[in-house]
């Protein structure tokens, strides 16, 4: 293409075309030669653009000295409701024509296999799972737990190290009055139970566990022996032994 793939993209960006390519195949109200012309136009200024460097920024959050933030091309809205330029340029000009582009009730649920242990369960309902924090440290791990309850018919009970602690992933979605949301905000709201260091006794020896134990995972067998598992016991021996590594990528309160 002998011509400023620039200037070929800027045809589309009137508000009328505009308005067509975010219109559900309204895409289609606009010349096909033009949009074939535009959509090789978009990919030779995809071909020219430092993607790895951009990725490496964007996603890695990594920056060379000196260097400034590197923006994506400024191109035309991509015609809906395909999902991006290459998607529509292989569906409508290349070797995807004829093909169903996301078909409805073509789809499939998968679940990623992980093993997750508690610090400790307690001895009259391995159901009932106890987790030493300081703080859950990123939103994919505030979803092992609560992924971890929901698909074993387990109870999360957190023993926190400190009050108060703000949840990392939201510190950039404040609440509309400003407040951030806490561990414990995130306990309640998850339907889990906490106390905090200090605690452990008169939590075990209270109704609300009492209440748990009889009714976690009520008409269903115990989980299998965990050979890593540590009983809620154990807290009583010795409490003052967690450790707060708050500096720690994974924080957690551990009997050492």
């Amino acid at each position: 293409m002998n011509a400023d793939p620039h200037l070929i993209t800027q045809i589309l960006k009137t508000p009328e075309n505009e308005a067509l390519l975010l219109k559900p195949y309204g895409y289609r109200e606009i010349s096909r030669a033009l949009l074939q012309l535009c959509a090789e136009a978009v990919h030779e200024i995809e071909l020219a653009f430092p993607w790895n460097d951009y990725n490496r920024q964007a996603y890695a959050r990594h920056f060379l000295d000196g260097e400034e933030i590197i923006k994506t091309p400024d191109l035309p809205k991509y015609p809906r409701p395909y999902r991006s330029w290459a998607e529509f340029s292989a569906s409508e000009f290349g070797g995807m024509q004829g093909f169903a582009y996301e078909p409805k009730g073509l789809e499939v649920y998968y679940y990623v296999k992980h093993k997750h242990v508690p610090d400790w369960v307690d001895p009259l309902n391995n159901r009932v799972w106890y987790q030493g924090k300081g703080v859950i440290a990123n939103l994919e791990s505030a979803r092992s737990y609560i992924a971890s309850a929901k698909q074993n018919c387990i109870h999360h009970v957190f023993i926190l190290t400190v009050p108060n602690i703000q949840c990392p992933w939201m510190i950039r979605k404040p609440r509309k009055d400003g407040s951030v949301m806490t561990l414990e905000d995130w306990c309640v709201k998850e339907g889990f139970d906490y106390c905090y260091k200090g605690q452990e006794g008169a939590w075990i020896k209270s109704e609300r566990r009492q209440w748990l134990v009889e009714n976690t995972g009520v008409n269903l067998p115990q989980l299998g022996e965990h050979k890593d598992v540590r009983h809620i016991d154990q807290l009583l021996i010795n409490p003052a032994l967690f450790a707060h590594k708050q500096q720690s990528a994974s924080v957690t309160m551990t009997v050492q």
